[in-house]
């Protein structure tokens, strides 16, 4: 046996040996995936994308800077095991996933799985690349529409075939499994979720033999006085009469570079597949030698007497099918015991063709299919078929199709047509196999692209995108100050505290104090405050009179014990009143404030006097019932404002309302204030006159 079909023989119990041992590690993974180690640390937090307590929604914006946590959801992982599908880079690639309530990792899981990972988030598979990361943190900051494209794993793989030629000579295929099979090495990146680039160097052997007889020997010219194969034409005279039955063996070598076009991972009601289908085109650096076996293992060439016997055995048949049957069957088997299969002789050789080491070399066209399944995120298995196209017609070394004809010629002897056949077609050479993909690269990679589903993320998007989900989280108003969280500018304002627009606690008088603390909202500029924010207002000339007066009584002048103050001292007191313009009652604006103080001041530095508001009335108008609700309307807003900023009680009030003026409209919308005089009553808080009438505006 030759060194070269020895080496090949070695080659074929390597590769069951390989195989053998895959698989096993294949298993041994598939049974650690079930198992984590009870030393995993817990996975690192990945920054999720700004503003978002799950994955971000298009067109939405963060209400502050600061991010935040989605609520764990009830189904969450147990904390610190992490799975080797789930591991990237030492951190878990689903840990948001497993914390967010919609969609989270637990549910998804149980339907469907390998799983997509999120590209909601700064995962560690962006961040290597300057531009990869400098991508993906503009789109988590919603200044990019498109997620970086992960860093990915390349894939090497291996693994063994049949070889099969089609040609002008017929293949032995699995009747000599060994001598029709190859091996092949392969090196594959994505480009994109779609295509990939592939490098693959692949060895192989073909073996071929016709059971017909050959008559195209007369057909194989010298070039230029030099046999096209060894020995010449000498063998093939007598007892084979020009016959011959060609049985070569083909050794080639591949180096192909292959485009990759993918389909099947893309997955419209699932996350992931396990199953790809690959169609493929590439080029190849095409090395081939063919030799025949057309000699004894002493030299002399074959004789095929016993070839012809056994057709003519069978001659008076023809042309059943069933004698077609039983004669191929026969030569074969004169063949099996007579060929040697050393392979010792050169056939016809392309000599228009470079060579090396007695290999022709020439490019050829390749084009196939594949079929994968993912075991895990480390191993793949799959099928390839690939067909080369080399160009010629001398893989089989026969350059032609050969016009042997058995016929019977009606007297019992079997006749031969040897009607030639010059016609060339070239041979193409198919080589199928399985291949084990092993998925390598750095700890911050993903398996390659073409195993990603490329619309996962489009879906989760738009899944995202439920319209009452949307409106609930436009309008939701976590701190209840009437402003949105998407408009809010202050996300904790405290409860009851007025707001501006942007939800800012508002502090009206710029005193320092909100208004929800204030006592006096709406203070005195330039004037101190106290501790409640009510400003510190030296008295009038009215009130210093008061004060003097209480000290000649003997008083304090402080209108709060002894003397006058105590008594009809208050009584003295002139009070401003309040000037209202057409159709207005509100007392809470800025020129009214500094009169309701003095008002309020007062009340408190006589704590036993009462007060007489008055709501006058032009009394020459036609609208009584109007001008009679207006007139209340305005009495009744001071006294409110008076005892919610004062804290004056009620009772301490005589209101009253609908009270003739000077006749004067300009002068008669406004409000008096008087202290009561000694015994005068009245009610503090009595009902409006017309309440359903709506007089007036604040």
């Amino acid at each position: 046996m030759s060194t070269i079909y020895q080496h090949i023989i070695n080659m074929r119990k390597l590769s069951i040996l390989f195989i053998a041992f895959t698989l096993l590690m294949s298993n041994v993974i598939a049974q650690t995936k079930t198992t984590p180690s009870a030393g995993t640390k817990p996975a690192a937090t990945a920054p999720a994308k700004t503003g978002t307590s799950a994955p971000a929604k298009p067109g939405s914006t963060s209400k502050t800077s600061t991010t935040k946590t989605a609520p764990a959801a009830a189904a969450a992982a147990p904390a610190g095991k992490v799975t080797g599908e789930d591991k990237v880079n030492g951190i878990d690639i689903f840990k948001n996933d497993k914390d967010q309530k919609d969609y989270n990792y637990n549910d998804r899981i149980k339907i469907s799985k390998p799983l997509m990972p999120s590209y909601e988030y700064m995962q560690p598979f962006f961040e290597k690349g300057k531009k990869r990361k400098t991508q993906q943190e503009a789109y988590l900051a919603n200044k990019y529409y498109y997620p970086s494209r992960p860093k990915n794993k390349w894939e090497v793989g291996v693994g063994v075939g049949m070889q099969y030629m089609f040609g002008d000579v017929d293949s032995r295929g699995l009747s000599e499994i060994l001598n029709n099979s190859g091996f092949h090495v392969e090196v594959r990146k994505s480009i994109s979720y779609f295509l990939s680039w592939r490098a693959m160097y692949q060895y192989g052997t073909s073996t071929n033999r016709k059971w017909l007889p050959d008559n195209t020997a007369a057909l194989y010219t010298s070039v230029s006085g030099t046999p096209n194969y060894n020995g010449g034409l000498s063998f093939l005279g007598a007892p084979n009469n020009g016959l011959f039955f060609p049985s070569v063996q083909l050794y080639n070598h591949s180096l192909s570079a292959d485009i990759i076009f993918t389909i099947g991972n893309t997955r419209f009601h699932k996350e992931r597949t396990k199953f790809t289908l690959d169609l493929f085109l590439g080029v190849s650096a095409f090395l081939q030698r063919t030799k025949a076996d057309y000699r004894d293992a002493n030299g002399n060439p074959y004789n095929y007497s016993k070839a012809f016997d056994e057709i003519n055995k069978v001659g008076a048949q023809l042309p059943n099918d069933g004698a077609y049957t039983a004669l191929k069957s026969g030569i074969n088997r004169v063949l099996d015991s007579l060929l040697d299969g050393t392979y010792e002789s050169y056939p016809d050789q392309d000599r228009n063709l470079p060579m090396i080491m007695g290999y022709t070399i020439t490019p050829a066209p390749t084009f196939g299919v594949g079929l994968n399944y993912r075991i895990s995120k480390l191993i793949n298995i799959g099928l390839i078929s690939r067909f080369t196209m080399p160009g010629t017609d001398l893989l089989d070394g026969i350059r032609f199709a050969g016009g042997t004809k058995i016929v019977n010629s009606g007297t019992g002897a079997v006749t031969v047509d040897l009607a030639s056949v010059t016609s060339q077609s070239n041979d193409i050479l198919n080589y199928s196999a399985i291949n084990f993909a092993f998925n390598l690269g750095g700890k911050r990679a993903l398996e390659p692209l073409y195993w990603q589903n490329p619309i996962h993320h489009a879906n989760f998007r738009m899944a995202q995108m439920d319209p009452e989900k949307l409106i609930n989280e436009a309008f939701k108003d976590d701190d209840g100050d009437g402003v949105p969280n998407q408009l809010d500018k202050e996300a904790n304002t405290k409860k009851g505290y007025p707001v501006d627009v942007q939800g800012r606690a508002l502090d009206s008088d710029k005193d320092g104090l909100k208004d929800g603390e204030d006592k006096e909202p709406y203070s005195l500029p330039n004037y101190p405050i106290d501790e409640y924010g009510v400003a510190i207002v030296p008295p009038p000339a009215c009130c210093a009179q008061m004060d003097s007066m209480g000290r000649m009584m003997g008083g304090d002048g402080s209108g709060g014990g002894g003397g006058m103050m105590g008594g009809s001292a208050c009584n003295e007191i002139t009070l401003p009143g309040l000037m209202y313009d057409k159709d207005q009652y509100g007392a809470e604006r800025r020129d009214f404030i500094p009169i309701l103080h003095i008002v309020g001041e007062k009340l408190q530095m006589c704590p036993d006097a009462k007060i007489v508001v008055s709501g006058i009335n032009d009394k020459n108008s036609p609208n009584g019932k109007y001008n009679e609700q207006l007139s209340y309307n305005r009495a009744n807003d001071a006294i409110n404002y008076l005892t919610e900023k004062y804290g004056i009680s009620r009772d301490r009030f005589i209101m009253k309302y609908n009270q003739d003026g000077s006749g004067d409209k300009n002068k008669d919308r406004k409000v008096d204030f008087r202290f009561a005089k000694e015994g005068e009553t009245g009610d503090g808080n009595p009902p409006a006159p017309h309440p359903g009438l709506k007089a007036g505006r604040k």
